[in-house]
Parts: C-alpha cells; sequence; structure tokens
C-alpha cells in the first residue's frame, strides 16, 4: 500500500505540475496506461477516496462558486443547528425532506470538478456572509441596548455548514479561518 500511496503522490505531483506550468510540463500522455492502471490498482486497494474524484473538468473562467454559494444561502435557510447531535437540522422536517450533509457533500463534489478558485470564490462568499450577519445582529442589538447576540439561527447554520464543508473538502481549519472573522469558528457554538 505504501508503494501505491507513494506513486500516487508522485502522479498528483505531476499533474499539478502540469497546470501550474502547462507550458513548460507536459499532461502524462493519453497512452501512457500509468494513470488508468495505477487508479483501478488505488480502488482495487482502497486507497482511493470517491469523495475526491475528479470526474470531469469545467473552465475555469465561470464563477461557479458565486452560483453555489446562492444555492447554499437558498438551502440554509431551510436548517437550523441542532446542539444535541452537533449538525444541521431541517427546521420543518415535514416540507424538508434533505439531510443537510448530503447538500454539502454535493457542493463540495461540484466545486472539486473546478478549478480551486472557485473553492476559493465559494469560501470568500459565505464568510462575507457570515461577516454581514454577525455585523448586522450587533449593529442591531445594540441599537435597542439589549445584551449583544452575536450568532442567531442561520449564522450559526452558515458556520456549521462552512465546517462540515471544510471537513468533507480536506480543508485545513486554519484556511477556513482565513475566510471567517476572527473567534466565530470557536464562539458559534458555545
Amino acid at each position: 500500500s505504501r508503494v501505491l500511496d507513494t506513486a500516487n503522490k508522485a502522479m498528483l505531483t505531476d499533474i499539478r505540475a502540469h497546470y501550474n506550468s502547462p507550458d513548460n510540463v507536459p499532461y502524462p500522455d493519453e497512452s501512457n496506461a500509468v494513470v488508468p492502471t495505477l487508479s483501478a490498482f488505488l480502488s482495487a486497494s482502497g486507497l482511493q477516496n470517491p469523495l475526491r474524484q475528479i470526474y470531469c473538468t469545467v473552465n475555469a473562467a465561470d464563477d461557479w462558486g458565486v452560483l453555489l454559494f446562492v444555492f447554499t444561502i437558498t438551502q440554509l435557510a431551510l436548517y437550523e443547528y441542532d446542539d444535541k447531535i452537533s449538525a444541521l437540522v431541517p427546521r420543518n422536517r415535514a416540507t424538508t425532506t434533505t439531510d443537510a450533509a448530503a447538500l454539502v457533500l454535493g457542493v463540495s463534489t461540484t466545486l472539486r470538478q473546478l478549478h480551486a478558485d472557485q473553492t476559493a470564490s465559494y469560501l470568500t462568499s459565505l464568510g462575507q456572509y457570515v461577516r454581514v450577519r454577525v455585523a448586522s445582529m450587533n449593529t442591531e442589538t445594540n441599537a435597542i441596548n439589549a445584551p449583544m447576540r452575536m450568532f442567531d439561527s442561520t449564522t450559526r447554520a452558515a458556520v456549521a455548514w462552512m465546517r462540515h464543508f471544510a471537513r468533507v473538502a480536506d480543508i485545513p481549519s486554519k484556511t477556513l479561518q482565513a475566510f471567517l472573522p476572527r473567534g466565530v469558528l470557536s464562539h458559534a457554538f458555545a
């Protein structure tokens, strides 16, 4: 398994080098049987992660990150964060039958097919959404001299969505923190 893992890392390094400098580093030749053979061995040995599989590629010029952000915002209205099970659950179980985890996984899989800039665009938009919601909650509560309520249920759902997305997409928490205001990840669920 270590040989397969090392071969996989070497192949991925070569492919990334091609995408970073397509004029200088050629893509592995289509007639070369190494890529499909390695893929078959990885799949047979259980080392292949189907959630990280790239099924197709799309032109990086389109802004799919913003489109998926809009989709996410429309779906967030249907869910809330449940402290007891530490997950997003439907606000109305009679009308919302789709599990939020399946939606997060679908968004992650879609973004994996696109250029990495699209994932950054998606996370930037979600982070900005959370910033605006936190700022507006603080402004509203300060205006009426009530105690500060930084996180309403929709903001908590957005942060929970981002945390779950980062976990599924293998995004380190340090990277995720760059898209959110300081302390949001640690205080949203306190």
